[in-house]
C-alpha cells in the first residue's frame, strides 16, 4: 500500500499536480460525446473504489486514535491540575488567614440571577448567596465556610419584603449556624400596613428574641423599628457596637431621641448617629459621631457633649457653618478629650463660610482636650477663621497636643499666632484652603525655623501638609532638617525611632480652572520642582530617615 510523506495511505490514482484530466474530464462531459475505449475508464473507477474503500479504513482508524488521544489529554490535563492543586501553597494557607482571604473577595463574587432577589435585593445577603458560591469550589472551603460561625454572625435584614416568613427562616438559619458568636445586626426592613395597621415583621420579632447575643447593631430609625424591637430592654449584656440613621426622607429625629432601648448596654462603647442621640449610657462610651442631617438645627443636637466622658472621641460630620443656630444659651462644657469636625455646606457662595466655626468655639468649655480637628472638604468654599474665637477656646483648653485644620481661609499670620497659642502640641497637620487660599508657603516655612522660632512649636514630632505646593522646596528641605536636629539635639522622641521627626506632604492638589491659568501651570511647575528637591535629599526613597528627619509622600485622602 503506498504511503505519503507523512505516512498515511495515498492512492496511486491520483493525478500529478501538473496533470490537465480534470480540466479534459470537464471538457468531454460537456461534449456529450460517446467513449472511443470505455474499457480504460471502467478499469479506473474498479480500482479507485478499491482505493476509496482504503481511504475510508484509514480515516475511520485515525478518528478513533484520534477521540482517544483527545479523551487521553483531558484526563491528563485532569490529573495534572489535581496533582499540582495537591501542592499548592493555597492548601497549606492556615483556616484563619483563608478566611480573611475569603472576606477581601466575596464582595466581588458573582452570582445568577433571581426572580426573587430582582424584587427584594436582601435576600441575597439574608441568604449569604456568595458565601455559598465560594463554598461550591471545594469541599474544603465548604467546609470552612460552612463551620465558621462569625461568617454566618452578619446578618443583614435590608431590602426584604417586611412580612416575609422566608427572612424569619433564614435570620433562624443565620442565628444557629453563627454558634455562639456575638451576632453582627444590620436591620432596616420598613413597615407594611393592612387595613391601617403594620403587618408582623416574623424576621424583627426573631432577631429580637436573640438580642442578648447583639454584638454589633446597625438599625434604620422607623418608629415602627422601635415598637417591634421593645423586647431587646434591658437584654443588650454584649452590644459594643450601635448605628442608627435614617434610611428615608422623614424626621425620626424625636423618636431616636426618646429612644430608651439602649439605655442599659453595659458592653456600648461606640455610637454612631444621624441626628439626636438616643438614651444611652454616656459615661462608658470611647467613640461617638454624630452625622447632622441638612437643615436640622444644630442647637439642639450639641448637647450630648456635655455628657461625654473623658476618656470619649467624639467626630461631628456634615456640620453646616451656614445655618443661623450654632450659638447656645450658655457655655458647653465636656470632658471629652477628642474633638473631630467635619463641616459641609448646602448653600454654595463665593464667600468663605460663616460663622459656625466661630460660634462653636465661643461655646464650647473642653479643658481635657487633647485632639482637635477642624476640616472643610476642598470642593465647598473654606471656612472662615475667627482668631478672638479661637483665642478665646485655647484659653480654655489648654491640653491640646493635636491639631488639624483643613479647608479654611486663613492668613499666614493668623496660623502662626493661633500655633504660637499651642506650645504643647507635637503633631500638626495643615492644609491650604480652596484653589487660591494657599495656607502653607514660604512665609510659614520660615516662621517655622527653630532658629527663627525657637519657641514655636517646641514639641513638634510630626507634621502633615496637604498642599498646592506654593513654596520653595529647598526652603522646605531646609526647615524640616532643622527641625530633625534639634529635636535629636534636645532629645526629644518621636516617630519610629529615638530621634525622629516625621514628615507627611500629600501628593500635590490640582488647582481648579483651565490649563491656560497661569496658577495653575505654576503650580504643576513646583510639583515637578519640589519632587526634584525631595529627590535629591531622600534617594527618592519614600519614608527614608536621614539626619532624624523621615520624609513620606503619599496621595490625599479622598473626600
Amino acid at each position: 500500500m503506498p504511503l505519503a510523506p507523512d505516512g498515511f495511505f495515498t492512492s496511486a490514482r491520483l493525478p500529478s499536480a501538473t496533470d490537465v484530466f480534470r480540466e479534459k474530464a470537464v471538457t468531454f462531459l460537456r461534449s456529450n460525446a460517446p467513449l472511443a475505449n470505455p474499457q480504460p475508464t471502467r478499469a479506473f473507477v474498479r480500482s479507485a473504489q478499491i482505493d476509496l474503500h482504503k481511504y475510508r479504513t484509514e480515516i475511520s482508524r485515525l478518528t478513533s486514535a484520534l477521540e482517544r488521544l483527545s479523551a487521553e489529554r483531558e484526563r491528563l490535563e485532569w490529573m495534572t491540575v489535581a496533582y499540582r492543586g495537591m501542592l499548592s501553597t493555597q492548601r497549606q494557607l492556615p483556616t484563619e488567614l483563608l478566611l480573611k482571604i475569603f472576606r477581601l473577595c466575596v464582595n466581588s463574587v458573582p452570582l445568577p440571577s433571581s426572580r426573587i432577589e430582582s424584587m427584594y435585593p436582601g435576600f441575597g445577603r439574608l441568604a449569604q448567596r456568595r458565601w455559598f458560591q465560594l463554598a461550591s469550589v471545594c469541599k474544603r472551603w465548604h467546609t470552612i465556610i460552612l463551620s465558621a460561625p462569625t461568617i454566618w454572625a452578619e446578618i443583614s435584614v435590608q431590602g426584604i419584603e417586611p412580612s416575609s416568613t422566608l427572612a424569619r427562616g433564614l435570620a433562624h438559619r443565620a442565628v444557629v449556624r453563627s454558634r455562639t458568636a456575638p451576632l453582627d445586626i444590620y436591620l432596616d426592613m420598613g413597615v407594611n400596613t393592612q387595613d391601617g395597621q403594620p403587618l408582623p415583621r416574623p424576621a424583627v420579632v426573631f432577631l429580637a428574641e436573640h438580642s442578648s447575643r447583639w454584638g454589633k447593631l446597625r438599625l434604620g430609625a422607623h418608629r415602627r423599628e422601635f415598637h417591634d424591637l421593645a423586647p431587646i430592654h434591658h437584654k443588650l449584656q454584649n452590644l459594643r457596637e450601635l448605628e442608627i440613621f435614617l434610611p428615608h426622607l422623614v424626621d425620626e429625629h424625636d423618636a431616636v431621641k426618646q429612644c430608651l432601648l439602649f439605655e442599659d448596654a453595659p458592653s456600648l462603647r461606640k455610637l454612631v448617629v444621624e441626628g439626636a442621640p438616643p438614651v444611652v449610657p454616656w459615661s462608658q462610651l470611647t467613640e461617638v459621631q454624630i452625622n447632622i442631617p441638612a437643615y436640622s438645627h444644630v442647637k439642639r443636637l450639641l448637647p450630648f457633649l456635655a455628657r461625654c466622658s473623658s476618656q470619649c472621641e467624639v467626630t461631628i460630620c456634615n456640620a453646616d457653618p451656614t445655618q443661623n443656630d450654632w450659638s447656645l444659651d450658655a457655655p458647653l462644657h465636656s470632658d471629652l478629650r477628642s474633638l473631630r469636625m467635619y463641616f459641609n455646606a448646602t448653600t454654595i457662595n463665593s464667600k468663605p463660610l460663616t460663622d459656625g466655626l466661630g460660634s462653636l468655639l465661643r461655646n464650647l468649655d473642653l479643658p481635657n482636650l487633647t485632639r482637635l480637628e477642624l476640616e472643610c472638604p476642598l470642593w465647598r468654599k473654606s471656612l472662615e477663621w475667627v482668631p478672638d474665637a479661637f483665642h478665646d477656646f485655647v484659653g480654655r483648653s489648654q491640653r491640646l497636643t493635636v491639631f488639624h485644620l483643613h479647608g479654611c481661609a486663613i492668613s499666614t499670620d493668623d496660623l502662626v499666632a493661633a500655633l504660637v497659642q499651642l506650645p504643647l502640641l507635637d503633631e500638626v497637620s495643615l492644609g491650604d484652603g480652596c484653589s487660591r487660599e494657599f495656607v502653607i508657603c514660604d512665609a510659614l516655612l520660615e516662621a517655622l525655623d527653630p532658629a527663627a522660632s525657637p519657641s514655636l512649636l517646641p514639641q513638634l514630632r510630626r507634621i502633615t501638609l496637604d498642599s498646592y505646593l506654593q513654596f520653595d522646596g529647598k526652603l522646605f528641605v531646609r526647615v524640616m532638617h532643622a527641625r530633625a536636629r534639634r529635636n535629636k539635639e534636645v532629645g526629644l522622641q518621636g516617630g519610629n525611632s529615638n530621634h525622629e521627626f516625621f514628615v507627611c506632604i500629600l501628593h500635590p492638589k490640582v488647582l481648579d480652572g483651565n490649563s491656560e491659568d497661569a496658577k495653575y501651570r505654576q503650580a504643576l511647575k513646583n510639583a515637578y520642582k519640589l519632587g526634584r528637591v525631595i529627590t535629591a535629599a531622600f534617594a527618592a526613597e519614600a519614608g527614608a530617615v536621614r539626619d532624624g528627619l523621615r520624609l513620606l509622600i503619599r496621595k490625599p485622602d479622598v473626600y
